[in-house]
């Protein structure tokens, strides 16, 4: 029943990228209704219009090079900028308090002058604090290769028992090739451990997983390397964040 409402959302096309994994770690009531919400989202034309003049503007703020537009202007800049934009967008999301736009699609990105333009899909996510918080400072951490704060962060996560794994999924600091397949392998990895842990994940994995699909995809197509942790820089540099990073304390046993 989910999958036909996540499909009415527009997004069956990256539903295989969710390994059957994913769906025995997150409990089914907790599954619908983050789909239920992301759903509503979509068809609330306030919030969405609310999200985008947010978003607009912390993009003119953040100075990315990256304009939010109602409609795709003209064709793409070529791959190389493209493609850096995109990572830098999705990362200024990620650590940025307005709700994120998570379509990041080829279809979606034009170009105005020297501008990317960007003129996404109603994909709209309010992301939980208690997920949102942690994911930040495991990026954080992995960007500083700081391991300590890595294994904090992955613990606040509510995934100390796939901390391995998870930071393979990261596959590295520096330039890379963006591949849809590695991205559904790595993920799937992830999603086997914490099966095999009895790990529970947070809901809003599922927006995550969908908000990076779209991402691989463009840049899979892009077929340019990119150097991913200087786009994580440039973004945070000039994204701006007032969600807390929750703290808790991780018990053994």
């Amino acid at each position: 029943m989910w999958r036909s409402l996540l499909g009415s959302f527009g997004i069956e096309h990256y539903l295989h990228v969710l390994s059957p994994a994913f769906f025995r770690v997150l409990p089914p009531r907790k599954l619908w209704r983050r789909a239920r919400s992301l759903v509503a989202a979509s068809r609330d034309e306030h919030a969405d219009a609310r999200a985008r003049a947010r978003r607009a503007d912390a993009l003119a703020r953040a100075d990315l090079g990256i304009v939010l537009t109602s409609t795709t202007q003209g064709p793409t800049l070529a791959p190389s900028p493209t493609a850096a934009r995109v990572v830098e967008l999705y990362f200024h999301q990620i650590f940025s308090d307005a709700p994120s736009l998570i379509d990041l699609r080829a279809q979606a990105f034009g170009s105005r002058d020297a501008a990317l333009t960007w003129s996404p899909a109603r994909w709209l996510v309010e992301w939980d604090p208690a997920f949102i918080g942690p994911l930040r400072d495991v990026y954080r951490a992995f960007y500083a290769d700081d391991d300590a704060a890595f294994t904090d962060a992955i613990a606040r996560l509510g995934m100390a028992g796939a901390e391995d794994v998870f930071r393979t999924h990261f596959a590295g600091a520096g330039r890379m090739k963006f591949s849809l397949d590695h991205f559904a392998r790595s993920f799937d990895a992830v999603f086997r451990c914490c099966r095999d842990e009895r790990i529970e994940l947070h809901p809003d994995f599922l927006p995550l997983g969908l908000f990076l699909a779209s991402m691989y995809e463009h840049l899979e197509a892009l077929d340019v390397e990119v150097d991913v942790g200087a786009c994580f820089h440039r973004a945070v540099a000039t994204s701006s964040t007032t969600v807390p990073s929750p703290r808790a304390e991780v018990c053994d046993g």
